[in-house]
């Protein structure tokens, strides 16, 4: 039977971005990403937002889109390409994560190859933006060139000539543009639910196997949430098809040429895990989350709360979604899931008072609680001002 074809979106290792002006609708998220963050905290991002954000692809303070409405990037590369052109531009903006797609639906949903090079001569016609840098905004091709503003974001420069070249179609690259402007989030939808492009695969690509099972945490974590934090709501099926790929599972040295993504099979790639939770189990949690709410409440009782403080709330999360525990507060109808939040363990006393040092420190006393009983499994606090 022939492979499915996919085509990967590589992530970059440094994050520069303008505001979305292809329209004016508004997309709210969770937090931002810093001009220098690495490379898996912008999958994690992707993910979270649910969608593979456009962008202009600026190069030299100039975006090297054309057209009204920014790109999606992917390539066809082979992944031994992709591992082999990252290491050659490891200082660059290019590493070895990426997001892929199966190349159909992909094409399905309006994503096409570029267009490298014109027939005739290179010929702009752009007005420069009022404000610093003053770069020309957006960048458009003349008509003469025959390439309608529609369809410019495929356009990609060429020259092979012996002075300034420009060749970059080793790249094999796709792009997508929403150029009908149907989706409401600013990229292609890809884990939405909501949206008209919908994908049946993904496959998420990282280094290592230990970034692999964060990034499977933060799928699972989505996939119970059903919705993110701002509530936009979630593909489940899809996330419950989307398979992570750590390079050092399958790279050996000498052995990088033998890397086809398309031919790799599926024990390499993993999928989240939900475990089942025993009775047993089942009992030790309800034991652990009594003592537990006792001793936040004593803690709430004990605090100062004489000294002015800002109000809010702290809760108890667990930081472990694939765990036999998490299993259990679901049975046991003790969780509640955010998305891009995590699991907060619910009805613990923490107590009246709305200060939140107080509300902090009766999470804080829940915590260590369920600590000495799951030693093996991670708790944190979430704190959030009211």
């Amino acid at each position: 039977m022939k492979a499915k074809k996919f085509l990967l979106s590589p992530t970059t290792k440094t994050i520069k971005s303008i505001p979305d002006l292809s329209s004016g609708r508004q997309w709210t998220s969770s937090h931002a990403l810093a001009p220098d963050d690495y490379a898996i905290e912008v999958v994690l991002k992707i993910i979270q937002d649910g969608h593979i954000r456009a962008g202009w692809s600026f190069r030299n303070d100039k975006p090297t889109i054309y057209g009204p409405r920014a790109a999606c990037c992917l390539t066809e590369m082979p992944l031994y390409s992709l591992i082999e052109y990252a290491a050659s531009r490891r200082n660059d903006s290019v590493d070895t994560y990426a997001i892929g797609l199966l190349k159909n639906e992909f094409f399905a949903a309006g994503g096409r190859p570029v267009i490298y090079g014109l027939s005739g001569p290179h010929r702009e016609f752009s007005t420069p933006l009022p404000f610093p840098p003053h770069y020309r905004w957006p960048r458009k091709l003349h008509p003469d060139c025959g390439i309608s503003e529609a369809e410019q974001y495929r356009y990609v420069a060429m020259n092979l000539g012996a002075s300034r070249h420009i060749d970059w179609s080793h790249e094999r690259e796709w792009r997508w543009a929403d150029v009908r402007d149907e989706c409401s989030c600013p990229g292609i939808p890809v884990w939405l639910r909501d949206e008209p492009i919908q994908f049946s695969q993904a496959i998420i690509i990282v280094r290592k196997t230990s970034e692999a099972k964060h990034v499977m945490n933060q799928i699972k974590q989505l996939f119970d949430a059903g919705h993110h934090n701002y509530d936009y709501p979630y593909n489940r099926e899809l996330l419950s098809n989307t398979r992570i790929l750590a390079l050092e599972d399958i790279v050996k040295k000498g052995s990088k040429r033998l890397i086809r993504l398309d031919d790799l099979p599926v024990s390499k790639l993993q999928l989240f895990k939900r475990p089942r939770a025993s009775a047993q189990l089942c009992s030790e949690v309800q034991v652990a989350l009594k003592a537990a709410s006792a001793a936040a409440k004593t803690a709430a009782a004990n605090a100062d709360d004489s000294i002015p403080d800002v109000c809010g709330f702290a809760h108890v999360t667990v930081l472990d979604p694939q765990s036999e525990f998490v299993s259990a507060l679901f049975k046991l109808k003790k969780v509640r899931v955010y998305g891009g939040v995590g699991y907060v363990i619910r009805d613990i006393d923490t107590g009246s008072s709305q200060a939140l040092r107080v509300q902090e420190a009766a999470a804080e006393a829940a915590m260590q609680v369920l600590k000495q009983h799951f030693p093996d499994v991670r708790f944190g606090l979430h704190t959030q001002w009211n």
